[in-house]
């Protein structure tokens, strides 16, 4: 999680530094080419925040899996969104250089995200077999105990 936070701080301090360098495309100046990206940040940020919450307060990474497909499906959208931007003054770097954080945020939460709910899966159906052995192993006690009776 810590990882994917970063991630996207990282992007948000990109977006502001090439605003503030003044690198853009053709719409009509830098500020609503960076406006435009910065909006759709905005939504990005939200479904973070929504899964990062649920995360925090979930105790099992199954129910927050939806959280995880919406932010997966909102970062994808806003990928192909930017990914259809004209250059700025035939500049393509900021939004080449956002499209690939947006494809590295992308493949984090496809990938790594989706270990960590398969881990937690094991790690849930172990924590049961150990249950019931120990449950098994309890209850043939109890009728050893019976029998020396």
């Amino acid at each position: 999680m810590k990882s994917l936070n970063k991630y996207f701080g990282t992007l948000a301090l990109f977006l502001t530094l090439h605003c503030a360098s003044g690198s853009g495309q053709k719409f009509n100046d830098a500020y609503s080419y960076i406006n435009y990206i910065n909006t759709q940040y905005s939504k990005l940020m939200e479904d973070m925040w929504s899964y990062t919450s649920a995360v925090a307060h979930g105790k099992n990474a199954r129910k927050i899996e939806s959280k995880r497909n919406e932010l997966i499906n909102t970062t994808l959208k806003i990928k192909e969104d930017i990914a259809k931007m004209p250059s700025f003054q035939d500049d393509e770097s900021l939004r080449d250089s956002t499209v690939y954080y947006l494809d590295l945020g992308y493949s984090i939460l496809i990938n790594d995200y989706s270990k960590i709910v398969d881990m937690e899966a094991v790690a849930e159906q172990s924590y049961d077999q150990m249950e019931a052995y120990i449950l098994a192993q309890e209850k043939a006690n109890e009728k050893l105990d019976l029998e020396k009776d």
